[in-house]
C-alpha cells in the first residue's frame, strides 16, 4: 500500500485529472468497491448502514457508496452533518434507490440519528477527508462523541480517513471519529499511520481508483505500508536442491548473566526464518543452561569481560566472515567497558565486510560510549533501536523520536547509511536509498521482554538467506507482528503471551507468505 502526504494526494488527484480522469469516475470508483468491500464482509450482519456525510467529496463518496449498497439490498440512512446543493446528483441518486436522508437542521433534536444509530450493524465515517485541520467545530462536537460513546456494537468504517485527524501530522481532535477500519483511497496518508492517530484507525487498507500507472507523481512515491503484497516479494527463494551451507549462518553474540535466554531466543528466531546454522558466541554460563533446550546450535564460550574472552569472541566471528550468513550483536549482552570495546572492536573489523551485521539491544546501548561510532558503519548494517534507544543514538528525547518517527527514521537512515528498524506501535524501516516502510500494527501483546530479541533473530535469519537488509528487515517486522496477531487470536486477550509463545507461531506466520506466492 502506498503511503503519501496529502500534497502528494493532491498531485495524484491533479496529474488524473490532466489524463482525462473526472472527480464522478473517481467518486464512482470509491462507491462501488467500498460497497462491494462491504457487502461482502458484512454478510452476516443485519444490512443496515449510516453514512455521516460531510459537505465535501469524502461525502459524496459515502453518498455513493451508500447508493450502491441500496442497489444491493442495504436499507441506507444518510444523516447530513451540511446542507449539500439542491442539484448534488449523489444525493438525488441515493435518493432514487429509496435511500433515506437528513440533515441536521431538521433533526435538531438527533431523535432520527439515535433511531439510526440504534438500527445500523454499520457507520460510515464520511465526515471529512484529507483537506481537514484542526480542531473539530463545537458546533458538531457532540455529534462525534455521541458517535464515539453509541452502545450498539455497530461498526465503523472511515472513508479515507478518520473524521477528526490531520492527515498530514497525525495529530488529533480529543474528539476525533475511533473507527474499527478505515478503508483508505489510492494510498494511506502518512497521518494515519503517526501517533496517536495510528491507534484510532483500526485495521488499514486501501482501494485503487484504477489511475493511468504512468502517473508521474508515481514514480517520486518511495514510502509504503507493509501489506501480504508487498511482503510476498520479499521472501527469499529456497531452492529445492539447496542444503544448510545454502541458506547461511547466523551467528549471534549476546547472553550475560543477568539476561540468559535473549540470545537463545534470537537464535531459535532465526532458525525459524530459515536460516541453515545458527552460531551462537555467548559467555559459557549462556551455553550450559540453554544448550539443552536449544541443542541444535553450534556454541563458542566466550568471557565478554575478559580480553581473553573478547580475543576469542572476535577469532569465532572473522571464522564466521568467511562463510555466507550474518551476524547479530546484542541480544542480553550487558553494559560494561569491556563490551563496548568489544562493538567497537567489531566495527572497526567489519567496515569492509560484506556480511550483514545487525546491532540490537546492549549492542545499541554501546554505541554512545564508542568515539565517532557513526564513521566506522559497515557497509551493510542495521539497527533495531526502540524509541528510547533511538533516543540515546539521536542525543533527542523520546517524545522528539516519537512524535516525529518517520522523518527521523529516514533522515537517521540517510546520515548513519544503514537500514534503521524503528521498533513500536507502527514499527518504521528505513533505507538508505531512500525507501521506508511502515508495519500498520500495534498491540502491547508484543510490550514483553524477548520480543525484540526474536525480532533481531527472525532479520539475520533472512539476511542469512542474502535478503537485502530492507527487505530482510521488513519480512522480519512483518512476521513478528503477524505472530502476535495470531497469538492475540487464540489466547483472546494481549495479558498472557510470552516469548516462547511468539516463538512457536513464526512458521504459522511465513505459511501466511509462503501460501500466497504464485504456483509454478
Amino acid at each position: 500500500m502506498r503511503l503519501v502526504s496529502v500534497s502528494e494526494m493532491r498531485q495524484i488527484e491533479n496529474q488524473a485529472f490532466g489524463a482525462g480522469i473526472s472527480s464522478d469516475h473517481m467518486i464512482q470508483t470509491v462507491g462501488l468497491k467500498i460497497a462491494n468491500i462491504l457487502d461482502s464482509d458484512c454478510s452476516d450482519k443485519n444490512k443496515m448502514v449510516l453514512g455521516l456525510i460531510g459537505k465535501g467529496n469524502n461525502g459524496s463518496d459515502t453518498l455513493a457508496i451508500l447508493t450502491y449498497l441500496a442497489q444491493k439490498g442495504w436499507e441506507t440512512f444518510a444523516w447530513l452533518l451540511s446542507k449539500r446543493e439542491s442539484e448534488d446528483h449523489y444525493l438525488k441518486d441515493f435518493l432514487n434507490v429509496s435511500g433515506k436522508a437528513v440533515d441536521y437542521e431538521n433533526d435538531t433534536e438527533e431523535s432520527q440519528l439515535d433511531n439510526w444509530l440504534k438500527q445500523s450493524s454499520i457507520i460510515l465515517d464520511g465526515i471529512y477527508g484529507i483537506g481537514f485541520h484542526l480542531p473539530l467545530g463545537e458546533a458538531f462536537r457532540p455529534i462525534f462523541r455521541k458517535i464515539n460513546q453509541r452502545k450498539n456494537p455497530s461498526l465503523i468504517y472511515a472513508i479515507d480517513c478518520p473524521s477528526g485527524m490531520d492527515c498530514d501530522t497525525g495529530k488529533i481532535d480529543p474528539d476525533c471519529i475511533r473507527a474499527n477500519r478505515t478503508i483508505c483511497i489510492e494510498a494511506v496518508k502518512i497521518g494515519e499511520v503517526l501517533p496517536p492517530a495510528n491507534l484510532l484507525v483500526g485495521e488499514l487498507e486501501t482501494i485503487s481508483l484504477d489511475l493511468p500507472q504512468d502517473l508521474t507523481v508515481y514514480q517520486t512515491i518511495h514510502r509504503t505500508v507493509l501489506d501480504s503484497e508487498v511482503i510476498r516479494m520479499f521472501l527469499p527463494i529456497r531452492p529445492e536442491d539447496g542444503n544448510k551451507s545454502t541458506f547461511g549462518t547466523v551467528t549471534i553474540v549476546g547472553g550475560s548473566e543477568k539476561y540468559i535466554g535473549a540470545p537463545k531466543l534470537s537464535g531459535i528466531a532465526a532458525f525459524k526464518a530459515g536460516c541453515g546454522y545458527v552460531n551462537m558466541v555467548a559467555p559459557e554460563i549462556i551455553r550450559n543452561l540453554n544448550a539443552g533446550i536449544f541443542s541444535q546450535a553450534i556454541w563458542q564460550p566466550a568471557d565478554f569481560n575478559s580480553d581473553e574472552g573478547i580475543e576469542i569472541a572476535l577469532h569465532s566471528i572473522r571464522d564466521m566472515s568467511k562463510k555466507k550468513g550474518s551476524l547479530v550483536i546484542g541480544p542480553g549482552l550487558g553494559q560494561s567497558p569491556k563490551v563496548f570495546d568489544l562493538v567497537h572492536r567489531i566495527l572497526i573489523s567489519w567496515k569492509e565486510n560484506p556480511v550483514p551485521l545487525l546491532m540490537d539491544a546492549d549492542g545499541l546501548n554501546a554505541l554512545p560510549h564508542i568515539p565517532d561510532w557513526q564513521k566506522n558503519i559497515p557497509d551493510c548494517f542495521v539497527i533495531t533501536p526502540h524509541e528510547g534507544e533511538m533516543a540515546r543514538l539521536c542525543n533527542m528525547t523520546v517524545d522528539e523520536i516519537k512524535t516525529n518517527r518517520i522523518q527521523i527514521a529516514e533522515q537517521k537512515s540517510k546520515e548513519w547509511k544503514t537500514v534503521i528498524v524503528l521498533k513500536g506501535a507502527f514499527t518504521v524501516i528505513a533505507s538508505p536509498d531512500g525507501y521506508t516502510a511502515v508495519m500498520p500494527y500495534a498491540n502491547s501483546i508484543l510490550a514483553k521482554a524477548g520480543s525484540g530479541d526474536i525480532l533481531s533473530g527472525l532479520i539475520g535469519g533472512f539476511l542469512a538467506q542474502r535478503s537485502l537488509p530492507f527487505e530482510a528487515s521488513c519480512l522480519g517486522v512483518w512476521v513478528h507482528a503477524k505472530a502476535a496477531q495470531i497469538a492475540f487470536r487464540q489466547i483472546g486477550q494481549p495479558y498472557s503471551m510470552s516469548a516462547d509463545d511468539l516463538l512457536s507461531l513464526i512458521p504459522e506466520a511465513i505459511r501466511m507468505i509462503y501460501q500466497s506466492l504464485p504456483k509454478i
